[in-house]
């Protein structure tokens, strides 16, 4: 799973390192939680942009007097049939950057967060599926999902389950590419040895704190 995670560039940064367009309204934020507002960064008409979506999928037919679930994750072997999922895996993919993300240790009390970060700290990608949805009352939303799969070494000390990590060239792939056979390749677990993980504050266990850890 991935249920929190960092994403700390200013927006000027973004831009030089993603290739995007826009993103002045980008505050670096240490604790991004299910239900927040975040960057995510996608192609529309051949370019890269950068745009606030909010985490958990609505679908255009999510009905909220009948269906409660907006999932935050969207497990790897469900995106291409699921029907949560599949029309979005096919048509609307997304990444979402990030510069950390966390898990917790459970063993003790109170849980202890870890910070998880790729290549020493660099930023990276995770693989997304995005969605727009209109409420009731017609309030355009536009919302995502992570993809996550299988833990590797690492991980699985927390997780049985991981987000999907995209190298940077596997970032044009996912938001262009169409065929399915080689976007599922790009669904495996992240190296480990390209991974560090160090224990941080506990204030993360408040999801509402959005802090330097």
């Amino acid at each position: 799973m991935c249920g929190r995670y960092a994403f700390t560039l200013p927006p000027e940064t973004i831009r030089q390192l993603f290739g995007v367009a826009g993103g002045d309204w980008v505050q670096p934020r240490f604790n991004l939680s299910p239900s927040s507002i975040n960057p995510v960064i996608r192609m529309r008409d051949g370019v890269r942009e950068v745009v606030p979506m909010r985490w958990g999928l609505r679908p255009f037919w999510w009905d909220p007097a009948k269906i409660r679930n907006q999932p935050f994750n969207a497990p790897a072997e469900e995106v291409a049939s699921k029907p949560f999922f599949r029309d979005a895996f096919r048509h609307r993919r997304c990444v979402v950057p990030a510069t950390a993300y966390y898990e917790w240790d459970r063993s003790g009390k109170p849980p202890k967060p870890h910070r998880l970060t790729v290549d020493g700290g660099a930023p990276f990608c995770f693989a997304g599926l995005w969605e727009s949805w209109k409420s009731p009352e017609g309030e355009a939303m536009e919302t995502y999902t992570i993809v996550v799969t299988q833990a590797n070494r690492l991980v699985s000390n927390w997780n049985t389950r991981m987000p999907v990590i995209l190298d940077r060239e596997e970032i044009d792939n996912w938001l262009a590419q169409s065929d399915r056979i080689l976007l599922e390749a790009m669904l495996d677990p992240f190296p480990p040895h390209r991974m560090d993980a160090e224990v941080v504050s506990t204030r993360l266990n408040n999801s509402a704190y959005e802090g330097s850890v």
